[in-house]
């Protein structure tokens, strides 16, 4: 159980950060939504949507999921850690951000990776949208800024604010829940027990965060068409932020699981 003092400590940082957040977004969402705005209003929106994840990600983890990041700082000392985070959120970046190319080009109807292009990488934001209202501010909140790295005769990867953030949070709980399963190694096998059960949670909900993304970014053509109907976008949106939000929570609880035995 998390100790009442160090909840208190992170109590204040932690609603502070959330405060922050809070107001990025009132900005972002005052500047954003007409038919055409300005660069300066673009610039706003991106530096508040930026804003508004750094805070986020903050709070979430010093309050929700304080005792998964100190598990997550206690491991990641490891050399084996370290390579396993970076690891992870490379290939976490990578399908999310094909995953993701797939999204914007079916709502803007066209490839964002060109044919012949050459290798680029770039920031871009899209800000002018219709209807603006609360539902439409947020889904763009979660996909612009995005980091779009495009190559020759290939698909273009698009790193949205959402998907860095659910990545970084998906790695860290993995971190913590491997470091926790290593402190609890000895003490199963000294009862008889066996990691095998909690550590096939975290393999699971770790992996299928990855593998359905994967298999629609290399899917046949047939089922590519079919992606690019309403239905088809809507199956992608709830893939896109459904699986990251389910992994998230089977990992928080598995560690919340786990936790009890170490006490």
């Amino acid at each position: 159980m998390l100790d009442i003092k160090v909840l208190r400590r992170a109590r204040l940082p932690a609603l502070i950060s959330l405060a922050a957040s809070l107001a990025a977004f009132i900005i972002f969402y005052s500047v954003t939504g007409s038919v055409y705005i300005s660069n300066s209003a673009s610039l706003i929106a991106t530096a508040s949507s930026i804003i508004f994840w750094v805070y986020l990600l903050a709070f979430v983890l010093m309050l929700p999921l304080k005792e998964g990041y100190s598990l997550f700082v206690e491991g990641i000392k490891k050399s084996s850690m370290k390579l396993l985070f970076v690891l992870y959120l490379a290939i976490h970046l990578v399908i999310y951000g094909v995953f993701l190319e797939l999204i914007l080009e079916s709502i803007y109807a066209y490839p964002l990776a060109g044919q012949n292009s050459l290798f680029r990488i770039f920031l871009a934001g899209n800000y002018a949208f219709y209807p603006h209202s609360i539902a439409t501010v947020m889904e763009v909140l979660t996909l612009n800024p995005s980091i779009s790295v495009l190559f020759p005769r290939a698909l273009g990867v698009a790193l949205g604010p959402f998907a860095v953030f659910s990545a970084v949070i998906i790695d860290v709980l993995v971190v913590a829940n491997v470091n926790l399963l290593l402190k609890l190694s000895k003490t199963l096998l000294k009862f008889g027990g066996s990691i095998a059960l909690p550590a096939v949670g975290v393999i699971g909900g770790a992996s299928c965060c990855l593998s359905i993304p994967s298999l629609l970014a290399i899917a046949s053509p047939t089922i590519a068409a079919f992606l690019y109907l309403p239905v088809g976008i809507l199956i992608q949106n709830i893939l896109y932020y459904g699986l990251p939000l389910t992994v998230i929570i089977i990992l928080a609880l598995n560690l919340k699981t786990l936790k009890p035995l170490c006490s």
